[in-house]
């Protein structure tokens, strides 16, 4: 592993995509997600996080005039129960739909044309979210070091 400074480490991050909510008083405090590192969010039971990391991995996987990276996510479930892929699939809905309707009524085009000439599917967007169980330090090192280089390489 090669060392940088902090001020050439700043430049560089300068350039990466970032990821808004899109939301005033959420952008505000927290600002952006920037793409291509590891991001843990934290908080008390029913505050919202699982909520906060299903519509992050969707918006993700937009493509950059949409507000996303035209990435992917490696989403690690460390939580009890199962991944809540019932919900992800509302909001991929809801989100597609959103952006539809928008492309439609000239709100948002992509760069060559005055609308969008494919419509986003849900499950376009659902296919860019890799989900991995994870139940114990061991699964949680293991993921981070071979199955992110695969995802983000």
């Amino acid at each position: 592993m090669q060392s940088v400074s902090a001020y050439d480490m700043k430049l560089s991050q300068i350039s990466l995509p970032q990821i808004r909510f899109n939301i005033p008083s959420i952008d505000h405090v927290v600002g952006s997600i920037r793409f291509g590192g590891i991001t843990e969010i934290s908080g008390e039971a029913g505050c919202g996080k699982s909520q906060i990391c299903l519509f992050l991995a969707l918006k993700c996987s937009l493509n950059i005039e949409f507000g996303g990276v035209n990435g992917s996510t490696a989403y690690l479930n460390c939580g009890e129960g199962e991944f809540p892929v019932r919900r992800l699939s509302q909001m991929a809905n809801a989100m597609s739909e959103k952006i539809n309707n928008e492309a439609s009524s000239g709100i948002i085009t992509d760069n060559n044309t005055d609308t969008i000439a494919t419509p986003i599917l849900p499950a376009a967007l659902m296919e860019k979210v890799f989900i991995e169980r994870i139940d114990n330090f061991e699964q949680l090192l293991e993921s981070v070091v071979s199955d992110s280089l695969v995802l983000f390489s």
